[in-house]
């Protein structure tokens, strides 16, 4: 079977999702063909594709534009003769009934809290089927009469193995993914609710990929509080994942999320999570077995039915506190390898083989 994936392709979570779909699919014995989506106009990087490390792949057309012209995906179907093609968060329906109408499988998912009813026609016109990777994903999808497959997503296999730096500098580090430093990211309360910490052993790894505000914020943050490090630099992926795993607590508080790559990573290190109790982040932590979780605040809603969270302070600081706790790390740590062993990637691959061969392995919604 020859398969589609249209996705960004550089460092960015949708693209990082596809990547490692195609590794799956393409180790399953598929062959597999991505149409690489430019970035819009006026992002820091404008119709970016990237060519270089992990993104030097074979079989990778680039298209024209962020919103893909109909006729580049008949062609680039036709030039590489597709059975099905698998998108994430695409929202050109018409293009891609277009390749539907000729004969061409397709796939697609959406991030799953900017999903909003107005979509559903478009997409269930351009889509045969709409998958999801959370189960919250799945429950809303079935709220408006979409029966969903979920593929179940495992700790990503080239980072279960990847060995931890060893330490002997008796700080315990927390490492906060703030990105772009977008809306999503409670990086202010984040901040407040670290520097209040007592525990002279507490580090705040802050990582920061915004070119313009992120050298004011670290110079600002570090005067403050010697005891947090801010790194702005867009790190190669094993850099990135070598500073992770030498941390020991994923302090991810957040008003929303889709899949939440960085859950799965933490997973892969053996480290706990601190994030809110809400879905889908406490899809990936349980209270006290394997994280810890705070009180997420329905503030209001980015659209109807899904909230735009608030993290308080105090319960925030009372956590970070609560994981500098030597005894309950190590124990926390041991209920994230349990989690690790209970869903593998082999799931995840058997999962998204039925996908897209036409036999998705449907899971009720919990």
């Amino acid at each position: 079977m020859r398969v589609g994936i249209v996705s960004y392709w550089f460092n960015r979570g949708q693209a990082v999702v596809s990547r490692r779909i195609r590794a799956a699919l393409d180790a399953a014995g598929l062959q597999t063909f991505v149409l690489a989506r430019p970035t819009k106009d006026g992002f820091a990087r404008s119709r970016f594709i990237d060519r270089t490390g992990p993104w030097a792949q074979r079989g990778v057309t680039a298209a024209s534009r962020f919103d893909i012209p109909e006729v580049e995906y008949l062609e680039w179907a036709a030039d590489n003769v597709l059975d099905v093609v698998i998108c994430d968060q695409n929202l050109q329906f018409r293009e891609l009934a277009g390749l539907r109408q000729r004969g061409v499988r397709t796939v697609g998912r959406f991030v799953w809290e900017a999903f909003r009813p107005e979509d559903v026609a478009g997409a269930r016109k351009a889509f045969e089927t709409i998958y999801s990777v959370t189960r919250c994903e799945q429950r809303r999808y079935s709220g408006f009469g979409i029966e969903s497959p979920l593929v179940r997503w495992a700790p990503p296999p080239e980072l279960v193995g990847l060995p931890r730096p060893p330490r002997d500098d008796g700080e315990v580090r927390f490492f906060y993914p703030g990105g772009y430093l977008s809306d999503r990211k409670p990086t202010a309360e984040t901040i407040a609710a670290f520097q209040r910490v007592r525990d002279a052993r507490a580090r705040l790894i802050l990582k920061i990929q915004d070119p313009v505000r992120g050298p004011q914020v670290a110079a600002e943050v570090e005067r403050a509080d010697s005891r947090i490090r801010v790194i702005t630099a867009d790190l190669p992926d094993d850099e990135h994942y070598r500073l992770m795993a030498s941390c020991d607590v994923l302090l991810a508080p957040t008003r929303w999320e889709g899949l939440g790559l960085h859950h799965g990573e933490a997973i892969s290190f053996g480290l706990p999570a601190i994030t809110n109790d809400f879905p889908p982040m406490n899809e990936n932590v349980a209270h006290d077995v394997d994280g810890w979780l705070v009180p997420a605040v329905w503030h209001s809603e980015r659209v109807p039915g899904v909230p735009r969270l608030e993290t308080p302070i105090e319960p925030l600081t009372e956590a970070i506190e609560a994981l500098c706790d030597d005894d309950r790390r190590e124990r926390l740590a041991a209920g994230v390898a349990r989690r690790r062993a209970a869903v593998t990637w082999a799931d995840t691959t058997r999962d998204l083989v039925e996908l897209v061969t036409g036999r998705p392995a449907m899971r009720a919604a919990a």
